[in-house]
């Protein structure tokens, strides 16, 4: 599987992983469990996992039994905040969450800012 995001602290230690996912996923889905199992077998420095679909951000920690996420927050109001969103454009094209503006967004609220690669990890 591959991952659609990967977030670096400042030092550039990678910490988390992401997924997305046009489709709306319950917790115990298919794709969020395989998403699950890429988090299991990542490097050991990514403690965290993030699935995004266009209801939910599920949050997962290493370690932590599946398919409980450690948080759940949703979609549509946590990234109203960082870029003009509509839910017809979520489902569209989730790739603009790595957009330019959403990028100068997160950097302007102090984040980190994240890779995006097409890296799997096997």
């Amino acid at each position: 599987m591959d991952v659609d995001l990967i977030a670096e602290a400042r030092e550039g230690r990678q910490v988390l992983i992401a997924k997305m996912s046009t489709e709306p996923q319950g917790s115990g889905s298919g794709p969020v469990m395989a998403f699950f199992n890429v988090l299991e077998s990542s490097p050991d420095s990514i403690e965290f996992g993030m699935f995004v679909d266009p209801n939910a951000i599920r949050l997962y920690r290493r370690g932590s039994p599946p398919p409980y996420p450690a948080a759940t927050l949703d979609s549509t109001e946590i990234l109203s905040h960082y870029l003009p969103l509509r839910s017809d454009r979520l489902t569209e094209n989730h790739r603009d969450f790595g957009t330019a503006e959403a990028r100068a967004a997160l950097s302007s609220a102090g984040a980190v800012l994240f890779t995006t690669t097409d890296m799997s990890f096997e």
